[in-house]
């Protein structure tokens, strides 16, 4: 039966008595991993003992026999990009030898950049202001605040240009070693060069100085130095027009050209003449000399014995 004041299709709903319940919560917080100073030379460091084993092993070196202290020396100039090296490249180290020391002129020439990028990713940190401190970027230098993006493009760049001073390289290398051992001198060169390591394959300690007469060869290694030691976030920025330049990109830039015009006209005006360096040269010789050792002033690599340049030329 219907109930007084109850009509058809009225619905009623009891609902049950809340009961209140304590549950306890434990919160965990992960304490975050700070990126300190010390990580990026160790990471070096590392790097440097692991090459310095591959060089001490037999199959690095042309004797096939072990190699000593040499080897620890090498792994360091070669990570460290110097140059220094206490026995000819081409002439001790094998194959092996060679590409363990083009991996680790890579390694090192990537530099700080490419370290702190990677232990951003290993923590697990986003790409924020104090990361940027910890690069020694400019925040007006990189538009990305992404480190994947930021490590993409560092090696998008190495790769291009690299590769560029490679398939420049390769047509003179073919025609002095043929094909296997031309192709693999120009890449090792190629890495060398843009690096700004100072390693070379040339042999018999000549370092350049056999090729002094060169102009395509030396011009070629020389702007890919010069390319390379402008730095990638430097050659980002230049992208924009001058006036938008940070004050560290104005610097380098500036600083740069003017560095190597300087060198360029001291070493014509004190090394061309009877009893100098560059003495006998034309025009296109000399002044591709001139660029390349105002260029590779930091690099260790010469087309002259730098023991015969004149004082004023030294200083």
């Amino acid at each position: 039966m219907q109930r007084v004041g109850q009509r058809p299709g009225d619905l009623r709903v009891r609902r049950g008595r809340r009961r209140t319940a304590i549950i306890d919560v434990v919160v965990r917080r992960r304490r975050p991993v700070r990126l300190r100073l010390w990580m990026v030379p160790a990471a070096f460091a590392g790097v440097i003992l692991l090459g310095a084993g591959l060089l001490s092993l037999p199959i690095a070196s042309e004797s096939g026999e072990w190699t000593g202290s040499v080897a620890l020396f090498t792994s360091a100039s070669a990570v460290c990009v110097t140059g220094l090296v206490r026995v000819d490249t081409a002439d001790h180290w094998s194959v092996f030898g060679e590409v363990v020391i083009a991996l680790l002129i890579q390694a090192g020439g990537l530099g700080v950049t490419m370290y702190a990028g990677a232990l951003l990713l290993v923590l697990g940190r986003r790409f924020g202001l104090s990361e940027r401190q910890f690069f020694g970027i400019e925040l007006d230098d990189v538009e990305v605040h992404d480190v994947r993006v930021l490590l993409r493009r560092v090696m998008r760049f190495v790769i291009v240009v690299e590769g560029v001073t490679f398939a420049l390289l390769l047509p003179w290398f073919l025609a002095e070693d043929g094909l296997r051992t031309g192709v693999w001198r120009a890449a090792f060169h190629a890495v060398s060069a843009f690096n700004n390591a100072g390693f070379d394959l040339m042999g018999g300690g000549r370092i350049m100085t056999a090729h002094a007469d060169e102009p395509y060869l030396l011009v070629v290694m020389g702007t890919s130095a010069l390319v390379g030691s402008l730095s990638f976030v430097t050659v980002l920025n230049m992208r924009r027009a001058p006036r938008r330049w940070s004050l560290d990109t104005g610097l380098v830039a500036y600083g740069m050209a003017g560095l190597l015009l300087v060198g360029m006209i001291v070493l014509l005006g004190s090394e061309l003449g009877a009893g100098r360096v560059l003495e006998g040269q034309g025009v296109v010789p000399a002044l591709a000399n001139s660029f390349f050792l105002s260029v590779n002033r930091t690099t260790g690599m010469a087309t002259v014995d730098m023991a015969a340049l004149q004082d004023s030329t030294a200083v």
